[in-house]
């Protein structure tokens, strides 16, 4: 395999893995970023659950 189909199969892989992030609907990972922040901030049951529910780790 030549230098410029390495680069190309680098850029395929990379473009496959950027286009799952970004089939995550806006106002999943806007949530999910305000839940993360005030877990920094504070220790908060309520927050750790909500998360879990969200990401499909409930219980």
């Amino acid at each position: 395999m030549n230098q410029i189909e390495k680069k190309r199969s680098s850029l395929q892989i990379a473009g496959e893995h950027q286009r799952a992030a970004l089939a995550a609907p806006h106002r999943f990972t806007t949530q999910a970023r305000k839940l993360i922040a005030a877990l920094r901030e504070r220790d908060d049951t309520e927050a750790v659950l909500k998360l879990r529910r969200m990401i499909g780790l409930s219980s």
